[in-house]
């Protein structure tokens, strides 16, 4: 039985709702989710036509990752809205297609951005350590000084702490 506000709405699950409750959604129904959102169409209003919950709706379009946003309230007798094809996404005046397929992109190098005389300047003065000393690094190779220790200088014990508030350097103590 459904509960009403006091404005006569219906509160918490409808008997309409509650009509495919654990039922698995089917091609059609997955078909119409896709055209609401085209033609943006409410949530509401596609959870009632389709006997489903407002939630419900919410997730299936995520589990099939649809894209497009549904509209408040009613649905408007307006154009229908475009379909964008894919994100993208602008990084330093480049420019990202998200989740598309792409051919010719180079290979990163293992060890991302340090290149090897870095970490060579890192074995070296890791070498030359003793128990008690400690240097300075970039926040960037924390990481790799880190990691260098745990594969070749496994009896050393390693702590890094920030130096100043904005953790743009770090200062990396031998402690045995």
């Amino acid at each position: 039985m459904a509960t009403f506000s006091k404005n006569g709405k219906p509160m918490g699950r409808t008997p309409a709702a509650s009509e495919n409750k654990n039922k698995a959604w089917t091609k059609e129904e997955d078909g119409y989710l896709a055209l609401a959102l085209r033609e943006g169409i409410s949530a509401g209003e596609v959870a009632s036509r389709l006997g489903r919950t407002k939630n419900s709706v919410y997730f299936r379009k995520l589990t099939l990752g649809l894209d497009g946003t549904f509209t408040r309230g009613k649905a408007t007798k307006h154009e229908p809205k475009s379909k964008l094809v894919a994100h993208t996404q602008v990084t330093s005046n480049k420019e990202f297609a998200i989740f598309q397929l792409e051919t010719g992109v180079p290979v990163p190098t293992k060890g991302g951005r340090t290149n090897s005389e870095e970490r060579n300047q890192a074995r070296e003065v890791l070498g030359k350590m003793n128990a008690g000393q400690s240097f300075v690094v970039p926040r960037r190779l924390v990481h790799v000084v880190r990691h260098l220790a745990n594969m070749e200088f496994e009896a050393y014990k390693i702590k890094a702490s920030a130096i100043a508030a904005d953790k743009k350097f770090f200062r990396i103590f031998r402690l045995a």
